[in-house]
């Protein structure tokens, strides 16, 4: 785990989120370069040549929806922890999202979602 996006349109919500995940992977042992982009356009334009490992999106609504969707599209390994206002869990089992949830980001959700993101890391390094 090298590189972690963090995708939302509201920059509190990414600096929010990048500090509790640079607090939650530094206890796991992980020390990546977390990104918070404030043009997803240009961050989708950069992901065609160097995709993170990892993306956490905070994006409600169908935009949310769509972002999953380009995300899967451009890097189909890319590990997903995915936010929204709106019940897209059966989108996230189809798109192959790591974690899903409905509602916001909390300590324990994200905390849920990045174990579950290690645990899977770990199964595809076995296999």
């Amino acid at each position: 785990m090298h590189r972690v996006a963090v995708l939302s349109y509201s920059p509190d919500t990414r600096m929010r989120l990048c500090r509790q995940l640079g607090d939650h992977l530094a206890r796991m042992g992980y020390f990546p370069c977390l990104e918070a982009p404030e043009e997803l356009e240009n961050f989708y334009y950069t992901m065609r040549t160097s995709p993170p490992d990892g993306v956490v999106l905070a994006m409600d609504g169908v935009a949310g929806l769509n972002a999953v969707e380009h995300l899967r599209r451009l890097s189909p390994d890319c590990a997903i922890l995915w936010c929204s206002d709106l019940d897209f869990s059966l989108q996230a089992y189809r798109l192959r999202a790591d974690y899903f949830v409905q509602g916001e980001w909390t300590e324990e959700t994200l905390r849920e979602g990045l174990s579950r993101w290690v645990e899977r890391n770990k199964q595809r390094k076995k296999g």
